[in-house]
């Protein structure tokens, strides 16, 4: 997309076009703190189930293989069948046409195959088949007909021969019984699901990965026997193994749980594992709506809290979850309580802790725990947030959230009320939530304490071949953040972010060292020609060509020497779209989340202050295009009035700012007109038809 859109007006013979608007459609802006920094920082995230079942105790599984359902589950029986097989046949030494023949026997036999092809033969060939293939397919044939009976006995007689004998189908034999028992022996139907695994982790074949598949089976007959634990265990398990059914699997079983009778809920309750397994899926289920969070209540949430407190379990591991969803529920008292059971070391448990903390106004507290909390994460623990309402709490919904991360950034917040802007900075560049530490940089931190600390902290460092330009353009973005996370001690963004400041404040000598390489030429260049600008001893005419030169080295590269990264240039998203457009959005659907009266977490007046002080002059989207106006008009000025360069220079000092300054744009308009001599080229479209720029 264009950097800018032309605006338009018409005064003056100068035609200036209507306005267009431009609105983003594919990118996703990440929550900025400090936009909406009490209800970003006080609001607790969703849960993850996936990392929340983890919690349950998982018993020691092989590696089973995990084999994805085809679109055609028989097809895809059929092929493991006949891959086993040749394999089996290859194994015994059997010739290629044998191999074949016995394949063909095979589908017949399943009632699958070409008739032709058969009779070719002259015979079923059944006996190159080994018998293990025959028993199992017999059963397969007589439970697809509706003979559950002698499907039951092909399938017995098969696993009751000798090891040896049947390496292939014991599992798919063993596997098949268990879902022959379902209904009518549930204590059988778990002792074959148990045997199919029992036999493959003792090596027989399990092509199909029935090992895995029996656990989700056994779940269900578990579940429907009231052995809610058992069933959560297992799909857990399953899970675990790589199955993403399994954990769909899990919120199908927390949601009926919740929804059962009262007698049932409070067994549910009772057993650790399930009361695990329904509070993260309670955890990760909206339990607020978008807007007025507080006011409204989730019924499933509030009727589970509830049974949980009839308990009166005074002892409870994972009580800080239910302050967890206590809180995010918002019944802040109840979330108290549950945190006075919670053990104290627990990560969560201090996170909510400084919530509270800091929502009671008790701010060096609440950051002394958000500390505490950063400690007790591990760094690369990450959640997947998956429902619609991480979007409205400012997590992105699909991506991952780091823990350890955001209790950082958040410290960043409660930093900067205290006016360490530097510890504030270090805390959100090292969280990698860059538009916060872009903020911090660019706004609050006082230039020289910038340089100072990017001095010390992320000097220059030698990159591996191909690192360089992919840094030097964008940092490392965590795609699955949207963040930029610093790595292995480099961060060239927040290097050429210091760079750009120098050189809009007037230190472009120092500016040198902090941008990327590739673009020191062109602030070079540009400093150069200022500084022919300013000689007094050499032709006027020579000094305003330097500052024509000047300007146009602006006016082009001025995003990458002298841009923002955020408001109002937006170098971060390399100026294609003003994301300040949608911040009173996010402000308002932030301020609904939290009952009136708890966000006490405005900006400082030393920071409001600091910040009005940084802003680039003027404080206007694409700023440098005003300077590069600017400069260009300067050198127009200083040339004989009737020279052409001269209205041309004019035209294009129009043009450079001509959709976003109507008063600017008419001023030099006027200018123009005002030296007496008017080009046939220069009339309506004055700014808009420019001829080419004078060299």
């Amino acid at each position: 997309m264009a950097r800018m859109n032309r605006e338009a007006a018409l005064a003056c013979g100068l035609v200036l076009l209507a306005p267009a608007v431009a609105y983003p459609c594919g990118p996703e802006f990440p929550v900025r703190l400090f936009l909406v920094r009490g209800p970003a920082l006080l609001t607790a995230p969703p849960g993850s189930l996936e990392a929340e079942m983890k919690a349950v105790e998982q018993t020691s599984t092989p590696a089973f293989p995990v084999v994805a359902p085809a679109a055609s589950l028989s097809a895809q029986v059929l092929e493991a069948d006949l891959s086993d097989l040749r394999m089996a046949l290859r194994k015994s030494g059997a010739r290629p046409e044998a191999i074949c023949e016995a394949g063909l026997a095979l589908k017949k036999l399943r009632g699958v195959a070409n008739d032709s092809l058969v009779a070719d033969t002259g015979t079923d060939n059944l006996e190159l088949v080994p018998e293990e293939f025959v028993d199992y397919v017999a059963g397969a044939v007589a439970w697809t007909s509706g003979d559950g009976a002698q499907a039951i006995g092909r399938w017995q007689e098969l696993l009751a021969k000798p090891a040896g004998k049947r390496p292939y189908r014991s599992t798919w034999a063993a596997f098949m019984l268990g879902k022959a028992f379902m209904k009518a022996d549930s204590e059988k139907s778990i002792a074959w699901f148990q045997t199919t695994r029992k036999l493959a982790s003792q090596g027989f074949v399990d092509t199909l990965g029935l090992a895995e598949t029996s656990l989700g089976w056994e779940a269900q007959v578990e579940h429907k026997r009231g052995h809610h634990a058992q069933a959560a265990r297992l799909y857990a398990r399953q899970w675990a193994l790589g199955n993403p059914g399994g954990l769909s699997s899990l919120q199908y079983l927390a949601k009926s749980l919740v929804e059962g009778s009262d007698a049932e809920l409070l067994r549910v309750v009772r057993d650790p594992d399930t009361r695990t397994l329904v509070t993260a899926w309670l955890l990760t289920r909206s339990t607020m709506t978008l807007g007025n969070a507080w006011k409204h209540r989730n019924p499933k949430a509030a009727r589970w809290l509830s049974a949980v407190e009839a308990t009166q379990l005074r002892e409870l591991p994972g009580a800080d979850r239910l302050a967890w969803l206590a809180y995010r529920y918002g019944s802040f008292e109840l979330a108290r309580r549950w945190l006075a059971l919670a053990a104290p070391e627990s990560a969560m448990t201090m996170w909510l802790s400084a919530k509270l903390a800091a929502m009671d106004g008790e701010f060096a507290k609440a950051e002394e725990l958000l500390t505490r909390t950063m400690d007790a994460f591990p760094e690369q623990e990450e959640w997947i947030l998956e429902y619609p309402e991480a979007e409205a709490l400012g997590y992105q919904m699909g991506r991952e959230l780091r823990p350890r991360s955001r209790a950082q950034a958040e410290r960043a917040v409660l930093q900067t009320r205290r006016n360490a802007f530097v510890n504030a900075l270090d805390s959100a560049v090292r969280a990698g939530y860059w538009l916060d530490a872009a903020y911090l940089a660019e706004r609050v931190v006082g230039l020289d304490e910038l340089k100072t600390y990017v001095d010390a902290q992320w000097p220059v460092k030698t990159m591996a071949e191909g690192e360089r330009e992919t840094f030097e353009r964008f940092g490392r973005l965590d795609p699955a953040s949207n963040h930029i996370v610093p790595a292995n001690g480099h961060h060239p963004r927040l290097r050429a972010l210091l760079g750009r400041r120098l050189a809009r404040e007037g230190r472009g000598e120092e500016a040198r060292s902090y941008l990327p390489p590739s673009q020191v030429p062109q602030l070079e260049a540009y400093l150069g020609y200022l500084a022919v600008a300013e000689r007094t001893e050499i032709e006027v005419e020579e000094r305003a060509m330097a500052r024509w030169r000047a300007a146009k080295i602006v006016r082009k590269s001025g995003m990458e020497i002298l841009g923002t990264e955020l408001a109002p240039d937006w170098a971060t998203e390399q100026g294609s779209y003003d994301v300040s457009e949608y911040d009173q959005g996010f402000r308002e659907g932030f301020k609904e989340l939290l009952p009136p009266g708890r966000d006490r977490l405005g900006a400082s007046v030393l920071e409001s202050e600091k910040s009005a002080r940084s802003a680039p002059r003027p404080d206007r989207r694409f700023h440098y295009r005003y300077l590069a106006s600017k400069l260009a008009a300067e050198a127009a000025r200083a040339l004989p009035k009737e020279s052409e360069a001269a209205a041309i220079i004019y035209c294009w000092a129009v043009g450079w700012i001509i959709d976003h300054d109507q008063k600017g744009a008419r001023a030099i308009w006027r200018e123009y007109t005002s030296r007496g001599k008017l080009w046939p080229w220069g009339g309506a479209a004055f700014g808009r038809g420019c001829p080419a720029q004078p060299e």
